[in-house]
Protein backbone atom coordinates (compact mmCIF):
# COMPACT_ATOMS: atom_id res chain seq x y z
CA UNK A 1 0.00 0.00 0.00
CA UNK A 2 2.79 2.45 0.87
CA UNK A 3 4.71 1.64 -2.34
CA UNK A 4 1.49 2.03 -4.34
CA UNK A 5 0.75 5.37 -2.64
CA UNK A 6 4.18 6.70 -3.64
CA UNK A 7 3.94 5.33 -7.21
CA UNK A 8 6.92 3.04 -6.51
CA UNK A 9 5.14 -0.23 -7.34
CA UNK A 10 2.26 -1.59 -9.39
CA UNK A 11 -0.01 -3.86 -7.37
CA UNK A 12 -1.73 -6.77 -9.13
CA UNK A 13 -4.26 -9.24 -7.86
CA UNK A 14 -7.52 -8.91 -5.97
CA UNK A 15 -8.62 -6.51 -3.26
CA UNK A 16 -7.08 -7.30 0.13
CA UNK A 17 -9.04 -8.34 3.22
CA UNK A 18 -9.28 -4.83 4.67
CA UNK A 19 -7.95 -5.33 8.17
CA UNK A 20 -6.73 -1.83 8.94
CA UNK A 21 -7.11 -1.79 12.70
CA UNK A 22 -4.91 -2.82 15.61
CA UNK A 23 -6.34 -4.47 18.69
CA UNK A 24 -4.74 -4.66 22.10
CA UNK A 25 -5.82 -7.41 24.49
CA UNK A 26 -6.16 -6.15 28.04
CA UNK A 27 -6.25 -8.93 30.66
CA UNK A 28 -9.16 -8.76 33.08
CA UNK A 29 -8.48 -9.14 36.82
CA UNK A 30 -10.55 -12.30 37.33
CA UNK A 31 -10.86 -14.12 34.03
CA UNK A 32 -10.69 -13.40 30.29
CA UNK A 33 -9.64 -10.27 28.53
CA UNK A 34 -10.87 -7.22 26.69
CA UNK A 35 -9.96 -6.76 23.03
CA UNK A 36 -9.79 -3.00 22.43
CA UNK A 37 -9.22 -1.31 19.07
CA UNK A 38 -6.33 1.05 19.76
CA UNK A 39 -5.33 2.35 16.33
CA UNK A 40 -6.02 2.34 12.61
CA UNK A 41 -3.52 1.90 9.77
CA UNK A 42 -3.31 4.79 7.31
CA UNK A 43 -1.52 4.82 3.97
CA UNK A 44 0.77 7.79 3.20
CA UNK A 45 -2.12 9.32 1.23
CA UNK A 46 -4.18 9.49 4.42
CA UNK A 47 -6.55 6.74 3.30
CA UNK A 48 -7.31 3.89 5.67
CA UNK A 49 -7.58 0.34 4.37
CA UNK A 50 -10.13 -0.50 7.08
CA UNK A 51 -13.12 -2.41 5.65
CA UNK A 52 -12.20 -1.55 2.03
CA UNK A 53 -8.80 -3.19 1.71
CA UNK A 54 -6.09 -2.28 -0.76
CA UNK A 55 -7.33 -2.14 -4.33
CA UNK A 56 -4.65 -3.25 -6.81
CA UNK A 57 -3.67 -1.10 -9.78
CA UNK A 58 -4.40 -4.03 -12.12
CA UNK A 59 -7.11 -6.44 -11.02
CA UNK A 60 -6.48 -10.11 -11.83
CA UNK A 61 -9.92 -11.73 -11.97
CA UNK A 62 -9.77 -15.29 -10.57
CA UNK A 63 -10.64 -18.08 -13.01
CA UNK A 64 -12.90 -19.73 -10.43
CA UNK A 65 -15.66 -17.95 -8.56
CA UNK A 66 -14.34 -17.31 -5.06
CA UNK A 67 -16.21 -16.46 -1.93
CA UNK A 68 -13.46 -14.19 -0.67
CA UNK A 69 -14.44 -12.49 2.56
CA UNK A 70 -13.41 -9.03 3.60
CA UNK A 71 -13.24 -7.21 6.93
CA UNK A 72 -16.44 -5.31 6.05
CA UNK A 73 -18.32 -8.66 5.85
CA UNK A 74 -17.68 -9.45 9.52
CA UNK A 75 -20.12 -8.54 12.29
CA UNK A 76 -18.94 -5.52 14.27
CA UNK A 77 -16.47 -4.38 11.61
CA UNK A 78 -15.32 -0.78 11.88
CA UNK A 79 -16.89 1.15 9.02
CA UNK A 80 -14.77 2.91 6.41
CA UNK A 81 -15.48 6.63 6.17
CA UNK A 82 -14.71 9.05 3.34
CA UNK A 83 -12.95 6.71 0.92
CA UNK A 84 -15.47 6.45 -1.88
CA UNK A 85 -13.56 8.52 -4.46
CA UNK A 86 -10.27 6.64 -4.10
CA UNK A 87 -11.89 3.20 -4.25
CA UNK A 88 -14.21 3.74 -7.21
CA UNK A 89 -11.47 4.78 -9.65
CA UNK A 90 -11.60 2.51 -12.69
CA UNK A 91 -8.91 -0.18 -12.70
CA UNK A 92 -7.86 -2.35 -15.65
CA UNK A 93 -8.83 -6.00 -15.31
CA UNK A 94 -7.13 -9.12 -16.64
CA UNK A 95 -8.64 -12.62 -16.52
CA UNK A 96 -6.36 -14.89 -14.51
CA UNK A 97 -6.52 -17.46 -17.31
CA UNK A 98 -4.72 -15.06 -19.66
CA UNK A 99 -1.64 -15.13 -17.42
CA UNK A 100 1.08 -17.73 -18.05
CA UNK A 101 1.56 -20.53 -15.52
CA UNK A 102 4.87 -20.31 -13.65
CA UNK A 103 6.70 -22.91 -11.57
CA UNK A 104 5.57 -26.17 -10.03
CA UNK A 105 2.56 -24.45 -8.49
CA UNK A 106 1.49 -23.15 -11.92
CA UNK A 107 1.12 -19.69 -10.36
CA UNK A 108 -0.72 -17.44 -12.80
CA UNK A 109 -0.51 -14.38 -10.53
CA UNK A 110 3.27 -14.62 -10.61
CA UNK A 111 3.05 -15.24 -14.37
CA UNK A 112 1.14 -11.98 -14.81
CA UNK A 113 3.71 -10.11 -12.71
CA UNK A 114 6.56 -11.52 -14.82
CA UNK A 115 4.72 -10.70 -18.05
CA UNK A 116 4.25 -7.13 -16.79
CA UNK A 117 7.98 -6.79 -16.10
CA UNK A 118 8.87 -8.20 -19.53
CA UNK A 119 6.38 -5.87 -21.25
CA UNK A 120 7.98 -2.82 -19.67
CA UNK A 121 4.78 -0.80 -19.25
CA UNK A 122 1.19 -1.22 -18.17
CA UNK A 123 -0.03 -0.26 -21.65
CA UNK A 124 2.05 -2.97 -23.38
CA UNK A 125 1.19 -5.55 -20.71
CA UNK A 126 -2.56 -4.92 -21.00
CA UNK A 127 -2.35 -5.09 -24.81
CA UNK A 128 -0.54 -8.45 -24.59
CA UNK A 129 -3.04 -9.83 -22.08
CA UNK A 130 -5.96 -8.71 -24.26
CA UNK A 131 -4.55 -10.88 -27.08
CA UNK A 132 -4.35 -14.00 -24.87
CA UNK A 133 -7.16 -16.55 -24.79
CA UNK A 134 -8.01 -17.27 -21.16
CA UNK A 135 -7.06 -20.81 -20.08
CA UNK A 136 -8.96 -22.60 -17.34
Amino acid sequence: SALQSHNRAVLMGTRSFGKGSVQTILPMPVEGGLKLTTSLYYAPTGQTIQARGVLPDIIINPAKESKQRHEADLPGAIAAVGQEAAQTKSRPQVPEGACPEVGEQKDRGLGCAMAYLHAGSAKKFLAQMAQQRPQT
